[in-house]
C-alpha cells in the first residue's frame, strides 16, 4: 500500500509519541520500586488454591532470619490412601475440599498458609511431619473425617502431650517448653478453641477434645498441632451434611474462627525454625496412627 507524504509524517509523529510515553513509564516504575517505601517487607504473590479465585498480593513481614511463619493445613490421606469410606463418600476427597476452602478462608483473613497437599497426591504418613517441621509454623490443622457405628455422629479434636521423645527434647532445648508434666504446649488450647468454634458454627454434636500420644500429625510436630475429625462419614445424616457446600462453609468458618481465637491468646512463638527433624524410620512410623 502506498502512503502519501502527509500520512508518513503523521505516522512518524505517532511512533515518536509512543516511544516517549513508554520511556517515561519505565522511569516512573523504576522510581516507585526504588523509593524505599517498602524496605524490610516482601511482596508475595499468592496463587489461587480454588478455581475461580482471583490471585492477589500480600505484604508479609519477614521473621528474624528471613523466614515467614505460616499456619499449615494438612488435608488427611490422598492419592493411594483413600482413608475411610461411608455412604458413598471417600475421606481423602472431602479432607481436600475442606482443606482448600480453609486455606482460602484464612488467606482472605490475611493469614499466611501452606498445605501438605493441594491435589489428589500420595504423601506417606511418615513424610508429613518432616514436611511440617521443615520451616517455622504457627500451628498445624490436620483435617480428617471419622467412621464408626451408623448412629454415631459429631465433631472431635485431637492433640498430643507429651509428644514423641525427640520432639520433647527439641521443645525443651530450642523453645524452652517443659519436658513433661507441667503443662502441654498450646496444642491443647488450640484444640479447645477449634472444637468450640466448630460446634458453635455447625451445631454438630460436641464430642470434645482428646489427647493421644501416637497420632503422627500431632505427636511428631514441633508446633502446636491438632487433628480435627470433622464428622462421621458412616452416619447417613452427617454424611449428607458434609456433602452440602453450605454446611462445609460453616465448618470452615468454625475452624478459622477457632484458630484466630487461639492465635490472639497463644503463649508461644512460631516454632520449627531450627534444624529440620528427619522423617521417622519405617519401624518407628509403623506404630503411629493417622486418626
Amino acid at each position: 500500500m502506498v502512503r502519501s507524504a502527509r500520512a508518513e509524517r503523521v505516522h512518524f509523529r505517532l511512533r515518536v509519541g509512543v516511544a516517549l510515553l513508554s520511556w517515561g513509564g519505565f522511569w516512573v516504575c523504576q522510581a516507585r520500586v526504588g523509593d524505599g517505601a517498602g524496605a524490610g517487607r516482601a511482596e508475595i504473590f499468592v496463587a489461587p488454591q480454588v478455581e475461580g479465585v482471583v490471585p492477589r498480593a500480600e505484604v508479609v513481614e519477614p521473621l528474624e532470619g528471613g523466614e515467614e511463619a505460616v499456619v499449615m493445613i494438612d488435608p488427611g490421606h490422598g492419592g493411594l490412601d483413600g482413608g475411610t469410606v461411608g455412604n458413598g463418600l471417600v475421606e481423602k476427597d472431602w479432607t481436600l475440599k475442606v482443606g482448600l476452602a480453609l486455606a482460602e478462608e484464612l488467606r482472605r483473613r490475611g493469614h499466611r498458609v501452606a498445605l501438605t497437599r493441594e491435589g489428589d497426591s500420595t504423601l506417606p504418613l511418615a513424610d508429613r511431619p518432616a514436611l511440617v517441621n521443615a520451616a517455622p509454623r504457627l500451628a498445624l490443622l490436620s483435617i480428617h473425617f471419622n467412621a464408626g457405628a451408623a448412629d454415631v455422629a459429631g465433631v472431635e479434636t485431637w492433640y498430643s502431650w507429651p509428644k514423641k521423645p525427640e520432639i520433647m527434647a527439641r521443645l525443651h532445648d530450642g523453645e524452652g517448653l517443659p519436658v513433661a508434666g507441667t503443662g502441654p504446649d498450646d496444642g491443647q488450647k488450640l484444640a479447645l478453641a477449634v472444637q468450640a468454634a466448630v460446634q458453635r458454627h455447625t451445631g454438630a454434636r460436641d464430642r470434645g477434645i482428646k489427647n493421644r500420644e501416637d497420632l503422627a500429625m500431632t505427636s511428631r510436630i514441633v508446633c502446636p498441632a491438632v487433628l480435627i475429625e470433622c464428622g462421621f462419614l458412616s452416619s447417613a445424616p452427617e454424611s449428607r451434611k458434609i456433602g452440602e457446600a453450605g454446611y462445609r462453609k460453616k465448618l470452615v468458618r468454625g475452624i478459622a474462627d477457632g484458630y484466630e481465637e487461639w492465635l490472639v491468646g497463644r503463649s508461644g512463638v512460631p516454632t520449627g525454625a531450627g534444624v529440620p527433624l528427619s522423617a521417622p524410620s519405617a519401624g518407628e512410623a509403623a506404630g503411629d496412627a493417622e486418626h
